[in-house]
């Protein structure tokens, strides 16, 4: 029942009990109470005439009471089913609970029992036995019940429930944590599950009021002040979110030094495996996301009721009796009694189908020991070999054996999971012998080798879908794994994964998750493909043109590392950016120039912010979206640019500098992983720039460097003029760092030419239109570099008859000099005294009273220019 239901059922139960109660005397009181009556079963009618079917509403039969409700026989209103709880079948008799109708006790019984001579009880059988195989043995049919079987008192009986199961209406059912009770989704706190009973969602979250049976944000909550939750929020160890317009304030995430545990949706203390010592306890510490015991150590088996690791049963303890057969233990179960009546080494007794089934010839497979499992898979009855390590049995009609990690790059193939996930004991689950690992954070690193992490609420297990484990699954899907072009191969699996795209065409799908790269943004809700947890990974799916990525096993447990690729030339093939500028094009600074997040991102997830990636990541600065763009070619402009097609660009935008196309192509021969021998190799990525762009046709897809646009001097965003401002691609160093530049004067609020320090025309700088906005700085018109020291910008000896065109900063790199060096004349380079290099190039055209030119230049003349006043036309440059 759910609670707005739980509610109305009381109201009318209220209502129908202070009815039934008013027959009480006369007078007055009589009258007052009739009216009262009169009310309330007006109040009720009015309700059942616009909702018939609630509690308490009258019915002539079951099918008028909505939400499964049954129509009492009696009182002829709707009310909830009885329950199994309701129900005494005793211990061992069977409950059987119905949507719409009461429980009911069958007239059979579990394992052990079988009803007396009037169906009255259930009363136990003698002569059984839990011996695997033998004719009087119940052993299967407990363990179709997820029950353990018990042997006492010369009989056999099924016991308690496997470990992590519950008894639930007399049916042991799967033991839901908090998260699978949906308590965070019902924005409720929760009771964590415990011996015998799953986990219970509680009360409202702090936030939130119940209305109507259902939590609701309370606008009233806030982080400071009136409605103040930070309290309840710090006592949860969690951050409290300022609210919105539409929410009251709300517990967020984990403080730092915490971790949600996704079990009990509590935030625990920071702990690693060597604190927690999970071997005293014989089992493996696992990060998920904090360190947790997991499964048992070799040579230990997991008690299937208690769930304790226990030292493996062998056969010596076993001493089956009765001509049963002991099967040997083995790393992961226990020895057991088995009576394989008489069928052989080459087949089990059935006691479902009460004859031996045949098992194939084990061995001939590479992923196959050459001997049998010793038990029947669940269902189908059928004999399989034992797994080698690294295999699994697929969950299908032909059960063959499949290598869990066949492309070797540390990712498990999606239909492992099924067998993975079967219950404990499961013939299948025994011999998915599958090392799939989990991360509980990302690790971002950008060019510049800054780290940031991102720790996620639950574990991420590293499955992917099986067609992004075989190679032959991609060469025979060229449309959703297409190649460059002619000259280029098609990727490889072991490149691929669920967090790799390629910028290779309108279709292409290189993560497999159903949606395509060029498509895809990072802040998508979920994917429709192959993958099902995709939603685990898409904030974090990058360009493989543009990233390098590895799995790590860090102390704080699994990471994947994602770092930016450098766009220096110089870098090893695998490690640079191979999206490049023309070479006749300005300079080189595109290598090394700042980059900010493009203008265009909206950290809005209604806004689909495509080739956004990382923008979102503030704080880890990996800003390559912003200068090499994954694009689709257009002949004309799109509308809605900004929201909806910011990967569109089209052919004017490439005629006048905007963007430079590129053509791509895979190198046979990819990069075999530095870190490790079971992680993601890289593909070499070769790209070249393009001049002719009559060839291509709306809809092709390419990868292209962003041009320099010079804000500063007049650039203006095609899609908003008005806005003369960044954009994308390298910054103007100028405007956004002009203290850069020596003499900047970053406390100056006054333009006023009167006031030295402040005079705009004293310390100039440029952002160079010609090498991508590398800082450019000079002193102005009349100014140069005097006596104060380097770099500032003094009342100078410059005449402004000499000034011209080649006195502006683009012309004069650094700081004006004037006197003060000692140097060759006509272009010779020399050293100051304060060790800076420096060429004067032009001719010294006079020379003040007292200074004198000694030396030799390329002439053979000797000069000097000593401490004092020239003037020369031409600049001067500081190296």
């Amino acid at each position: 029942m759910n609670l707005k239901n739980y509610w109305l059922y009381f109201l009318f139960s209220a209502l129908v009990f202070t009815a039934a109660c008013s027959d009480s005397g006369g007078g007055s009181g009589d009258t007052e109470d009739s009216e009262s009556d009169t009310s309330e079963d007006t109040d009720m009618e009015k309700i059942c005439s616009k909702t018939p079917g609630l509690p308490g509403c009258p019915c002539q039969f079951s099918s008028e009471c909505n939400d499964g409700l049954v129509c009492d026989d009696e009182d002829l209103i709707c009310r909830e089913p009885v329950d199994c709880l309701e129900v005494d079948c005793g211990t061992s008799g069977i409950c059987q609970p119905f949507f719409g109708s009461d429980a009911i006790c069958l007239k059979t019984c579990q394992p052990g029992f079988e009803p007396d001579s009037e169906f009255t009880q259930c009363v136990p059988v003698t002569g059984l036995s839990c011996v695997r195989g033998s004719s009087n043995s119940i052993y299967e049919e407990c363990k179709e019940l997820l029950r353990g079987c018990v042997e006492s008192n010369e009989t056999a009986q099924c016991g308690d429930c496997f470990f992590g199961y519950v008894l639930d209406n007399g049916v042991c059912v799967p033991q839901e944590d908090c998260v699978e009770a949906g308590c965070s989704d019902s924005n409720m706190t929760c009771i964590p599950a415990g011996e015998g009973h799953s986990a219970v969602c509680d009360e409202c979250s702090p936030g939130f009021v119940e209305v109507d049976g259902v939590c609701k944000s309370d606008l009233a909550a806030s982080c400071t002040g009136t409605g103040n939750i930070k309290d309840d929020c710090d006592e949860l160890y969690r951050y409290c979110n300022s609210g919105t317009a539409d929410s009251g304030a709300t517990c967020g995430k984990c403080i730092d030094g915490y971790f949600e545990n996704f079990a009990t949706g509590a935030c625990e203390l920071e702990t690693d495996c060597e604190t927690l010592k999970c071997k005293g306890s014989n089992q493996i510490c696992e990060y998920l996301p904090n360190a947790t015991c997991t499964d048992c150590v070799e040579g230990f088996v997991k008690n299937i009721i208690s769930g304790i690791c226990e030292k493996a049963l062998t056969c010596d303890e076993l001493n089956c009796t009765d001509g049963a057969d002991c099967e040997p233990a083995t790393k992961t179960s226990d020895a057991f009694c088995f009576d394989n009546h008489g069928c052989g080494n080459d087949k089990l007794w059935s006691s479902k189908l009460e004859s031996c089934v045949q098992c194939p010839v084990c061995g001939d497979d590479e992923g196959e020991e050459s001997y049998r499992w010793p038990e029947l898979t669940e269902g189908s009855d059928r004999c399989i070999c034992t797994t080698k390590d690294g295999y699994f049995f697929s969950d299908s009609s032909d059960l063959q054996v499949y290598p869990c990690d066949n492309d070797g790059d540390g990712w498990v193939r999606s239909d492992a999971r099924s067998a993975i996930e079967k219950p404990e004991g499961s013939p299948l689950k025994e011999n998915a012998r599958c090392h799939f690992r989990s991360i509980n954070r990302f690790i971002l690193e950008n060019e510049q080798g800054k780290i940031t992490e991102e720790k996620l609420d639950f574990p991420a297990y590293l499955y992917e879908p099986t067609r992004l484990d075989d190679d032959y699954h991609i060469m025979a899907n060229p449309d959703d794994f297409p190649a460059y072009n002619a000259n280029s191969r098609q990727f490889y699996a072991r490149e691929l994964n669920p967090l790799t795209k390629a910028c290779v065409s309108r279709k292409g799908d290189f993560n497999n998750n159903g949606i395509s790269d060029v498509t895809e943004w990072q802040q998508q809700l979920s994917g429709t493909g192959e993958w099902k947890d995709v939603k685990d990974f898409l904030p974090f799916t990058f360009f493989l043109e543009l990233n390098n990525s590895w799995y790590e096993d860090t102390d704080k447990g699994g990471a994947y590392h994602i770092q930016e690729k450098s766009r220096f030339r110089e870098a090893f093939p695998e490690d640079h950016v191979p999206v490049s500028y023309p070479v006749d094009k300005d300079g080189d600074y595109w290598q090394e120039c700042t980059v900010l997040a493009d203008s265009w991102f909206d950290s809005s997830s209604s806004v689909q912010d495509l080739g956004m990636d990382f923008a979102r990541n503030i704080d880890a600065k990996m800003n390559l979206h912003s200068q090499f763009k994954c694009s689709i070619f257009a002949t004309v402009e799109p509308k809605d640019r900004e929201t909806e097609a910011q990967t569109t660009i089209t052919k004017q935008e490439i005629e006048e500098g905007y963007y430079f196309i590129n053509s791509c192509y895979v190198d046979p021969v990819s990069i075999e992983s530095l870190s490790d021998d079971t992680n993601p190799w890289s593909p070499q990525i070769n790209c070249f720039t393009v001049d002719d762009v009559e060839n291509m046709e709306n809809g092709d897809v390419a990868w292209a460097a962003v041009g320099y646009f010079d804000y500063n001097d007049g650039y203006k965003d095609p899609t908003d003029p008005e806005q003369p401002s960044y954009v994308r691609g390298c910054v103007n160093e100028c405007a956004y760092a002009p203290e850069l530049c020596p003499g900047y004067n970053s406390a100056c609020s006054s333009d006023d030419p009167d006031i030295l320090e402040c005079n705009p025309s004293r310390n100039m700088c440029d952002g160079q239109t010609g090498n991508y906005g590398k800082i450019n700085c000079g002193c102005g018109l009349s100014y140069a570099n005097s006596d104060q020291g380097l770099g500032v910008c003094g009342t100078g000896c410059i005449y402004h008859a000499v000034a011209d065109t080649d006195m502006t900063p683009l012309d004069r790199a650094g700081a004006w000099n004037c006197g003060g060096v000692s140097t060759y004349y006509d272009k010779m380079a020399a050293t100051d005294s304060d060790g800076k290099k420096v060429t004067l190039k032009g001719r010294v055209s006079g020379l003040n009273t007292g200074v004198t030119a000694t030396g030799e230049n390329s002439d053979g003349d000797k000069y000097s220019l000593k401490k004092g006043t020239f003037r020369m036309t031409g600049k001067a440059i500081i190296k």
